[in-house]
């Protein structure tokens, strides 16, 4: 992911649009080496305040938080 933007794109898509939670919760675990990646993180925050499932707002804050931990 981190290596190639249309790899991230693609799992960026997948957490936004895939039906499945359990798929978006593990594209979102994808996307840790480039959580500080700009991109990344508005996708992150988007579906932290506005998903459907509380998995997937839960998965994408925890992440959020480490993106705002480190910097």
């Amino acid at each position: 992911v981190a290596d190639d933007v249309r790899v991230r794109d693609s799992v960026l898509e997948a957490v936004l649009n895939d039906n499945d939670p359990a798929i978006r919760s593990a594209a979102i675990g994808l996307l840790e080496p480039v959580d500080a990646d700009t991109s990344v993180r508005q996708v992150l925050y988007s579906v932290s305040n506005s998903d459907d499932s509380p998995q997937i707002r839960n998965v994408s804050r925890q992440l959020l938080r480490r993106v705002s931990e480190i910097q």
